[in-house]
C-alpha cells in the first residue's frame, strides 16, 4: 500500500472512529437522559465508557498480528453499538458502552502513529486530527437532523452500518507497515519520562484531557438539565463546535514551527475564559462558551501530541505514543469519576463551578 492509498485509508478509519466515539460519548447520555436515566447514573455510564476506552488502548501489547487486532476491535465496537439499539435500561447500557469504549480504545491507539510515520513534520498529525474533526463534524450534523425528525434509535443504526467500513477496509489493506509490537518495561517508560520536552507535554495534555469528558459527555446533560435545551439543539451546537475545530486543524496542518507556538499559546489562554463563562447559567452564554472551546479543541491535542513525538527518536514512537495515550486515558478515566462525585454531592449545574480550577492550572503549568 503506497503512502497516498495509506493516508486514505487511515484517514477514512479515523473519520468513523471519531464518528462513533462522539456517538458515544454525547449522543447517549442523551439517550440515557430521554430513558429517564438520573445524571448520577448516567456519570456511570460516561466513565465505564471513557474507562474502557483507556483499557483497549494497553490491548496492543498482547497482539501478534495488528490487523486482525484491528478487525476484531472493530468488531466489539460494532457489536457494542448493536447492544446500544435494544438497550433500554442502565444494566444493558453499562455491556454496551463497556464493548464500545474497549473497541474504539483499542483501535485509536494505532492511528495516530500510523499517520505520522507516513508523513513529514505536522503534517502526519495535522492530518490525523482533521480526520478526527472531520468525525466529530458529520456525527454531531447527523445527530442533530435525526433527533429533529426522528429518534435516537436510527442514529445507532447508521453508526452500526458505517462501521463495516473500516472493517472491510481492515480486512482488505493490512495495517502492519509498522512494527507495532511493544513491551512496555520500566526502563524504557523512565528514558521516555525522563525527557523534560516529552514530560511537560504529557502533563498538559493530562489536564487538558480531564476537561474534554466534561465537554463532550456532559455539557449536552448540563444544558438540559440547567437552561432545558433539547437534544437536536445540544448537538447542533457540539456539531458548531467540532465544525469550527475542524476548520482550524485544516487550516493548521501546514503551520510553521512558530506559528504553532502562537496557536498553542492562544489556545491555553481561551479554555479558562470558556470554562468561566460555562458557569453563567444563560443559553446563549453557554452556546459561547462551548464554541470558544473550538479553539482549545482544534490545536492542543495536536500540538501536544506533535511536540511529544518530536522529542522521541524513531524507535520510541510507538511507546511513546502509548504513553501519551496514557496520559489521556487516565485523565479521561478520572474526568467522569470527578463530575460524579460533583453530582453526587451536589448538583449538574455545579460541575462547572468545581472544574474550573483545572483550565487555570494549565495555564500556570504552560507559562511556568
Amino acid at each position: 500500500m503506497n503512502r497516498t492509498l495509506s493516508n486514505r485509508v487511515l484517514f477514512v478509519s479515523t473519520s468513523i472512529v471519531r464518528f462513533s466515539s462522539i456517538i458515544a460519548q454525547s449522543v447517549l447520555p442523551l439517550y440515557a437522559f430521554s430513558l429517564n436515566i438520573t445524571p448520577f447514573y448516567i456519570s456511570i455510564i460516561i466513565a465505564i465508557l471513557w474507562v474502557f476506552n483507556g483499557i483497549g488502548s494497553l490491548l496492543i501489547n498482547v497482539s501478534k498480528k495488528v490487523n486482525n487486532f484491528i478487525v476484531m476491535s472493530f468488531l466489539i465496537t460494532l457489536i457494542g453499538f448493536i447492544l446500544i439499539i435494544f438497550s433500554k435500561n442502565f444494566f444493558y447500557l453499562i455491556i454496551s458502552v463497556s464493548l464500545v469504549g474497549l473497541g474504539l480504545g483499542s483501535i485509536s491507539i494505532l492511528l495516530a502513529p500510523s499517520m505520522h510515520t507516513d508523513n513529514k513534520g505536522f503534517e502526519g498529525i495535522g492530518l490525523y486530527s482533521f480526520a478526527l474533526s472531520l468525525g466529530l463534524i458529520l456525527g454531531t450534523l447527523f445527530s442533530s437532523i435525526i433527533l429533529s425528525y426522528l429518534s435516537f434509535f436510527y442514529i445507532f443504526i447508521f453508526t452500526v452500518i458505517l462501521l463495516i467500513i473500516p472493517i472491510s477496509l481492515a480486512l482488505k489493506y493490512k495495517f502492519n507497515r509498522h512494527d507495532f509490537k511493544l513491551i512496555l518495561k520500566f526502563n524504557i517508560i523512565f528514558s521516555i519520562m525522563r525527557n523534560k520536552k516529552f514530560s511537560k507535554y504529557f502533563i498538559l495534555n493530562f489536564i487538558y484531557s480531564f476537561t474534554l469528558p466534561l465537554i463532550i459527555s456532559y455539557w449536552g446533560i448540563y444544558e438540559e438539565n440547567s437552561v432545558k435545551l433539547k437534544s437536536n439543539v445540544v448537538m447542533l451546537s457540539l456539531f458548531l463546535l467540532f465544525l469550527t475545530s475542524s476548520i482550524i486543524r485544516f487550516k493548521s496542518i501546514k503551520s510553521s514551527e512558530k506559528n504553532l507556538v502562537r496557536q498553542e499559546t492562544v489556545a491555553i489562554l481561551v479554555l479558562p475564559i470558556s470554562f468561566i463563562l460555562l458557569n453563567i447559567h444563560n443559553i446563549y452564554i453557554n452556546i459561547l462558551a462551548l464554541l470558544l472551546f473550538a479553539i482549545p479543541h482544534s490545536i492542543l491535542y495536536p500540538t501536544f501530541l506533535y511536540n511529544a513525538y518530536k522529542s522521541l527518536n524513531k524507535n520510541n514512537i510507538i511507546a511513546g505514543n502509548l504513553l501519551f495515550s496514557a496520559s489521556s486515558g487516565i485523565a479521561e478515566f478520572l474526568s467522569p469519576i470527578f463530575a460524579l462525585g460533583i453530582i453526587n454531592m451536589f448538583t449538574i449545574k455545579s460541575l462547572f463551578l468545581f472544574a474550573l480550577p483545572i483550565p487555570f492550572l494549565m495555564l500556570i503549568f504552560y507559562f511556568k
